[in-house]
C-alpha cells in the first residue's frame, strides 16, 4: 500500500481541527457564509469516514481513536459555539440541559484521566447515535433555525457520557474501541478469570 494512501485515515481526522476553526470565524458576527453549512456536514462525514477507512485498510491505532476524539470534540464544541453565536435565544432556551451535559462531560473526562491517566476512546454505539443526532440538530438548526432536536442531543449526550462513565468505573484497564457496557463486563470478567 503507497504511503499517501495510509495517510487517508488520519487526514480525514485532522481536517476537522481546521474546518472547527473555520466555523467559529465564520459565525462569530452572528451570521453564516454559505459555506458554513456544507463544511460542517464534510467535517461531519469526515468523523464517518476516517474511522472506516482505517479499518478497511487495517490501519487502526489508539493513537488514531484518541485523535479522532479529539477531533470530535473540537468539531461539535465549535458547532456548539457557533450556533451560539447565530442563534442565541434558541441555545440560550436548553442552558441549563448544555450546562449539565458538560458537567456530566468533564466528570467522564476526568474520571478516565484519574484512572487511566488518558481520556476515554470508547466509540460506543450511544457515542455513535449522539453523533447523527448531533449532526442532525445542527443540520435542522442551521438550515431552518429550528431547535427541534436540541433536547434529544442533549439527552442523548447524557446516555452516551453515563455509560462511558460505567465503562470506566468497571474496566481494570485502559482499553480502546469498546462498544458498549456489555463488552466492557466482558471484558473485566475474563480480566479476573486470568
Amino acid at each position: 500500500m503507497k504511503p499517501y494512501i495510509q495517510c487517508l485515515p488520519m487526514a480525514l481526522t485532522l481536517v476537522r481541527f481546521p474546518i472547527a476553526a473555520g466555523l467559529v470565524f465564520d459565525a462569530i458576527d452572528g451570521s453564516a457564509s454559505r459555506l458554513f453549512l456544507p463544511l460542517f456536514m464534510f467535517a461531519a462525514l469526515s468523523d464517518v469516514l476516517d474511522g472506516f477507512v482505517a479499518r478497511k485498510m487495517k490501519i487502526t491505532t489508539v493513537r488514531g481513536a484518541l485523535l479522532d476524539g479529539y477531533a470530535d470534540i473540537a468539531l461539535y464544541s465549535a458547532s456548539l459555539l457557533s450556533a451560539y453565536f447565530i442563534y442565541p435565544i434558541i441555545i440560550k432556551k436548553y442552558l441549563l440541559g448544555w450546562i449539565v451535559l458538560l458537567l456530566i462531560q468533564i466528570i467522564s473526562w476526568g474520571f478516565s484521566l484519574i484512572k487511566f491517566g488518558k481520556m476515554t476512546s470508547y466509540h460506543t454505539y450511544s457515542a455513535k447515535a449522539w453523533g447523527i443526532i448531533i449532526v442532525a440538530s445542527f443540520i435542522i438548526l442551521f438550515s431552518f433555525e429550528s431547535g427541534i432536536l436540541l433536547p434529544l442531543t442533549i439527552l442523548a449526550g447524557l446516555i452516551c457520557n453515563g455509560e462511558e462513565i460505567f465503562i470506566t468505573t468497571i474496566m481494570p484497564y485502559w482499553k480502546a474501541g469498546i462498544l458498549n457496557y456489555r463488552v466492557a463486563i466482558s471484558l473485566r470478567d475474563e480480566f479476573r478469570r486470568k
